[in-house]
């Protein structure tokens, strides 16, 4: 049993961040810049919600660089005008 519990233990041990999976490390960027900002919980979700439908929406259409934040940020950009 002690083997056991080494095994686990060495299972648990943190990962620093710089060494965990980019998208851990994205993860704790984005909760960081979220909490920053001080927003209402359920406003941050709604938010997510929305990135989330998107990147899904660029993972099905087979657009998965940043053309179509580039193609967002023009949109946005011409309606400002």
């Amino acid at each position: 049993m002690p083997e056991q519990a080494e095994k686990s233990a060495k299972q648990n041990k943190p990962v620093p961040l710089a060494q965990a999976p980019t998208e851990v490390q994205l993860a704790v960027e984005l909760i960081m810049l979220l909490e920053q900002q001080q927003l209402p919980v359920a406003t941050v979700l709604a938010a997510l919600a929305i990135v989330q439908k998107d990147f899904q929406r660029q993972l099905v259409s087979g657009n998965t660089d940043n053309q179509a934040n580039s193609q967002a940020d023009n949109s946005v950009a011409k309606t400002d005008q």
